[in-house]
């Protein structure tokens, strides 16, 4: 019976430590996971005239700002470009819109899985829209909202921020 007793709670550890382990390696719930895109950019590396973006050698950081035929629409977007000869691993990719100014309120919290990407390729991450008026009741008074992108490449942090005015 001590044998069975022994067993039983060894398999219970065991089970615990699989469960944190799991829980410690899965994405936080807060962040809404997404998939990589294909490269948005048109000819000649550029973005759509409604993107406002801040770009990098590696990373842009986009606010793509529309219309919904009622209230603009903000989305915050990502791009991750590989103009080396080799692929790339990426890592920890987050794409956050804040807006401001003084005490910054953050409005989306999203994020892409890890990936790896090709020589001369290029992806995006795209985050979740908000209206304007989603904007507004977050953080009233806004005078912008901005797109920030972070992304472990082969490793090394990259950053890029970008922004649009908003009026609330």
């Amino acid at each position: 019976m001590r044998n069975r007793t022994m067993a039983g709670r060894f398999a219970a550890a065991l089970f615990a430590g699989s469960l944190t382990a799991l829980c410690l390696l899965a994405p936080s719930a807060s962040a809404a996971q997404r998939s990589w895109s294909p490269d948005p950019r048109g000819p000649g590396d550029t973005y759509p005239g409604n993107w406002h973006c801040n770009t990098g050698p590696y990373v842009d950081a986009c606010v793509i700002n529309s219309h919904n035929g009622t209230q603009p629409v903000y989305k915050a977007v990502m791009v991750v470009k590989n103009d080396t000869n080799l692929g790339i691993q990426l890592s920890a990719p987050v794409i956050n819109m804040w807006a401001g100014p003084s005490t910054s309120k953050q409005i989306r919290d999203d994020g892409c899985y890890n990936s790896g990407l090709s020589s001369e390729y290029a992806a995006a991450c795209y985050g979740t829209a908000a209206t304007l008026s989603v904007v507004c009741s977050i953080k009233p008074g806004a005078t912008y909202v901005t797109a920030n992108a972070a992304v472990n490449v082969d490793g090394a942090r990259q950053t890029k921020v970008s922004m649009v005015e908003v009026n609330c």
